[in-house]
């Protein structure tokens, strides 16, 4: 990706100083994926690899989702 193009962190990883630092290391904000090709997979048959790297960003959205949610539930209390 470009250096000026602007990248989304996920929610509450930068905002907590003292574990900012291991989330730097630990998860990749650095790239993107896009698709090649047809967006149809019925024909494709992915690997296992492929499925678990689908299945981790499936994971890691619906946690951010939860994360926000949360967050907003705590801001109202």
């Amino acid at each position: 990706m470009p250096k000026d193009f602007p990248r989304s962190l996920s929610l509450g990883r930068a905002t907590d100083p003292e574990w900012a630092h291991l989330y730097k290391q630990v998860f990749n904000e650095d790239y993107s994926s896009l698709p090649q090709g047809s967006e149809s997979f019925k024909f494709k048959t992915k690997n296992k690899a492929e499925e678990d790297l689908f299945k981790v960003e499936d994971e890691m959205y619906n946690l951010d989702f939860e994360i926000g949610a949360l967050r907003r539930e705590m801001e109202k209390l």
